[in-house]
């Protein structure tokens, strides 16, 4: 990634502001590049200036809301947090971020399955994921019979999936449906029962 030079670095943030505002009011669909293009105050010709298409704009939104999680997760690990509450966290920020922006964040999970758009000072998920398992075996709260990379995937999984696919009409508020998968993984790899205190 070119490093940008402060006047493109606000330009590009100014779209994504505007777009992320347009995707939750309006939805992705109905969204188009000349509506990010007014609500960032700038021609249509500098949004394609920074971004092939309005998919490309999507995955920019979702990738500036997931450093924001990664930095928070960090600053939690940094305080001392446990495991349980680092994914906790984690979690329901995505179904927030999913729920806000959820075709932005579909683009985005099928984007980053194929390695595009990660910023490349951010850890990718399964990487994040591992670390945050061995800490938790470390702490005794996860099985020993499985691997770190082995549960990590699993998370990171449900992760993909809940982006990806979402609840069913009838599940009702989709920023919990991360975490409702988490609580039913949780169950399959703790060395106990999931309590929250």
């Amino acid at each position: 990634m070119v490093d940008l030079s402060p006047t493109r670095s606000r330009t590009r943030s100014a779209i994504l502001d505007a777009a992320a505002e347009a995707f939750r009011k309006e939805g992705f669909d109905r969204t188009s590049m000349d509506e990010i293009a007014k609500r960032a105050n700038v021609a249509r010709g500098t949004v394609y200036n920074n971004f092939e298409s309005k998919e490309d704009v999507a995955i920019g939104v979702a990738e500036r809301l997931r450093v924001v999680g990664y930095q928070h997760l960090s600053l939690m690990r940094a305080n001392g947090a446990d495991t349980l509450s680092l994914f906790e966290s984690f979690f329901s920020a995505a179904g927030r971020s999913i729920a806000e922006n959820r075709e932005a964040f579909f683009y985005a999970t099928v984007a980053a399955a194929r390695g595009v758009g990660r910023t490349p000072t951010r850890p990718g998920t399964t990487q994040l994921f591992t670390e945050l398992v061995v800490q938790g075996q470390q702490e005794g709260v996860f099985r020993q019979d499985l691997s770190a990379p082995v549960i990590a995937r699993l998370l990171s999984a449900l992760l993909t999936q809940s982006a990806l696919q979402g609840p069913d009409a009838s599940f009702g508020e989709i920023e919990n449906w991360p975490m409702i998968l988490l609580r039913t993984a949780f169950e399959g790899v703790l060395n106990s029962e999931w309590t929250t205190p």
